[in-house]
């Protein structure tokens, strides 16, 4: 859709685009549901997924590729570059673990938050020293 010269700024206005649509979509809802409801997010929201959908098929290009690959070739064509490159490996591994990390201790900091019980409180600071030794 874009030159090959232009292709990494335009990877990069859309990764802005949509982490600036993420950080603003509550509180821009909030105010919105403050002024006119709840239900006016969601027929907000339905007639702008509408419209993008109008927009796509009017717009974007048909894409026939030129040369089909088998199933197996497209679910297997992200381990491709893992076999080459120990980096990508490794930072795959260790990005892992911080989310098992992070899903093993999150539930433990939700609970220790809702109380002040002194053993709460210690698996709180428990799960914070664990989180930042492995990040």
């Amino acid at each position: 859709m874009s030159s090959g010269d232009r292709q990494g700024r335009t990877i990069g206005l859309v990764m802005s685009g949509q982490r600036t649509g993420v950080v603003l979509a509550r509180p821009a809802a909030s105010a919105i549901a403050a002024i006119a409801g709840w239900r006016a997010i969601f027929l907000a929201s339905s007639v702008q997924m509408v419209m993008i959908g109008i927009v796509f098929v009017l717009d974007l290009p048909r894409r026939v590729p030129t040369r089909g690959k088998t199933d197996a070739e497209i679910i297997g064509s992200p381990l491709t570059p893992a076999r080459s490159h120990q980096q990508l490996r490794r930072r795959v591994a260790y990005q892992g673990a911080m989310f098992f990390m992070a899903n093993l201790f999150g539930p433990l900091h939700r609970s220790s938050c809702s109380g002040n019980s002194r053993r709460r409180r210690r698996r709180l600071r428990c799960s914070h020293w664990l989180g930042s030794v492995v990040r």
